[in-house]
């Protein structure tokens, strides 16, 4: 099993909560090697970009699939590219700068201060360290 971080805005967590999934629209190399090892029984922790909240995690019901059909606003990307989820804890509103930087192996102790400079991915896969801390910090 792996693990991964969604840094995502309110309105895709929502959204992700409601459909029972997470869209994506970049085409970044990251995410392109990331998305196709992403595999049912995974977890994804959910960031909250403007919140810097740790708000909840999902487990993978399915693996990396298209879809076009709209859970998205009118006018907004279609987030064509999406894995299946189950919300496993949700509304958490854990402080992501005082309760979860200080602790993740993710942030290098000279770079904790600008952590947000790592944020700048869609999905980051974690080691194994910052997942156990994560899953004792969000249950």
């Amino acid at each position: 099993m792996n693990s991964y971080l969604f840094i995502c805005s309110r309105q895709s967590y929502e959204i992700s909560k409601k459909n029972g999934l997470i869209g994506f629209h970049d085409f970044t190399n990251t995410l392109n090697n990331i998305l196709p090892n992403i595999k049912p029984n995974d977890e994804i922790f959910f960031y909250i970009t403007k919140e810097k909240i740790l708000d909840g995690y999902a487990e993978v019901t399915k693996e990396l699939y298209f879809d076009e059909t709209p859970v998205y606003p009118a006018g907004k990307e279609k987030f064509i590219r999406r894995i299946g989820i189950k919300i496993k804890k949700a509304d958490k509103k854990i402080d992501f700068r005082k309760d979860v930087v200080p602790y993740l192996y993710l942030f290098s102790k000279n770079t904790k201060a600008v952590y947000s400079a790592y944020l700048v991915m869609n999905l980051i896969k974690l080691n194994e360290h910052d997942e156990k801390f994560l899953t004792k910090i969000i249950s």
